[in-house]
């Protein structure tokens, strides 16, 4: 086991100080103590406990010394206050992190928690700082420190559960459960789930050169063999990238129609659609679904900093309604925190094919190696949305 880290007294995190999507007026960093969170923490557990929630169930927790950091468009949301109902601020921000393990809670179970020295992924809100505590239940023990693993906590696990669970390729972890039940015996972390037959003629990933969307294209070429792959993109590099994954058909959006184009190489409509920016890329790849086709939506980038919102509008104008009834089409939401129990299973598999060589990690080059520090994290944010970001976007610390 390696010795014990000498912590500092203070550390610094970010926090939202305004309700705003104005990512660099609602954040501000502050000073903190481990002592100040400490007491923070109980009073939470503390107050948990008079819920009843989780009663007697001791949780051990371990201080991560923050690495790279990865940002999301939804940052912006969390900072104007869309996911939670009477936000009240100061309150940290960031959603994922990679780092070392520093201490561990007393208590916990040294056969089970990761060691002092063990390197460490998560997904915990407050992950924007110079240290985090964390459940050790929601860390991921990887082989090194390496930003590219950062791919896969938020954006490739978002890939590999939504494709799997919400669109219908695997059994869903409902089923595996009741199957489990049935046999006595509990799921497995890492069982793989079954696939199902559901038609993988074609599919279409937007934003597909983004930190989500080119583990999506790759679990659907080489994961799921869909015949067609398709991706949408800003740029040429990036539509060269996405060939150079396994993506059969790249459109730049800046200078293709996507209508006319997808008429063209998917004349049979999209089996499945990997959605997240929503607008006129919503509205278009809803219009092509083919038969018993299923659109995941996983964002909608494009109204988050200002709230900009593009009105259902189809060609020929059939309502949204009949459109999906005539084709028993469906449009369903996802949203990672709500498949917490499935999730373990498919990150297991996520390390394993990438360390088979099988997917690929793709990390913004631009903000690794030009951004640095809890300063510059706002830098990051801002810049995914310039449409210049390809991969992942990672600030180291």
């Amino acid at each position: 086991m390696s010795a014990p880290v000498q912590l500092p007294s203070t550390y610094r995190k970010l926090v939202v100080t305004q309700l705003t999507p104005d990512f660099r007026k609602a954040t501000e960093i502050v000073t903190t103590s481990f002592e100040a969170e400490l007491q923070e923490r109980q009073a939470l557990e503390k107050a948990k406990e008079q819920r009843g929630s989780d009663a007697g169930a001791a949780t051990a927790w371990l201080t991560v010394k923050v690495a790279y950091v990865g940002i999301n468009a939804s940052d912006v949301n969390f900072a104007s206050g869309r996911y939670f109902r009477n936000a009240k601020t100061p309150f940290g921000c960031g959603f994922e992190a990679i780092g070392e393990v520093v201490a561990v809670s007393a208590g916990a179970d040294a056969a089970r928690a990761p060691s002092v020295g063990a390197v460490v992924t998560f997904m915990q809100y407050g992950a924007f700082a110079e240290y985090v505590d964390v459940p050790a239940a929601l860390c991921t023990v990887l082989p090194e420190l390496k930003p590219e693993y950062l791919v896969l906590t938020l954006s490739g696990l978002t890939a590999a559960v939504a494709l799997g669970e919400v669109g219908d390729l695997e059994e869903p972890e409902s089923l595996r459960a009741a199957r489990a039940k049935e046999a006595g015996q509990p799921v497995a972390a890492d069982e793989a789930p079954r696939p199902t037959t559901r038609r993988r003629k074609a599919a279409l990933v937007t934003a597909a050169a983004g930190g989500t969307g080119h583990v999506a294209v790759q679990l659907l070429k080489h994961y799921y063999h869909f015949d067609t792959v398709i991706g949408t993109c800003s740029s040429e590099d990036k539509a060269a990238y996405l060939r150079s994954i396994g993506c059969d058909v790249a459109i730049n959006y800046k200078t293709e129609d996507l209508d006319a184009r997808l008429t063209e190489v998917a004349p049979s409509g999209l089996d499945l659609v990997y959605e997240g920016v929503g607008g006129q890329t919503f509205n278009t790849a809803t219009a092509h679904l083919a038969q018993h086709g299923r659109l995941i939506i996983i964002g909608s980038v494009t109204s988050y900093q200002h709230g900009d919102q593009v009105e259902w509008a189809h060609p020929q104008g059939v309502p949204l309604s009949s459109l999906l009834l005539r084709l028993s089409a469906s449009l369903q939401g996802f949203f990672l925190p709500n498949h917490r129990a499935s999730s373990p299973a498919y990150m297991a598999r996520l390390l394993r094919l990438v360390q088979a060589g099988t997917l690929r990690l793709a990390v913004d080059q631009h903000c690794l190696k030009e951004l640095k520090g809890l300063e510059q994290v706002v830098d990051g944010v801002e810049y995914l949305f310039t449409s210049k970001s390809a991969g992942k976007v990672v600030v180291p610390l």
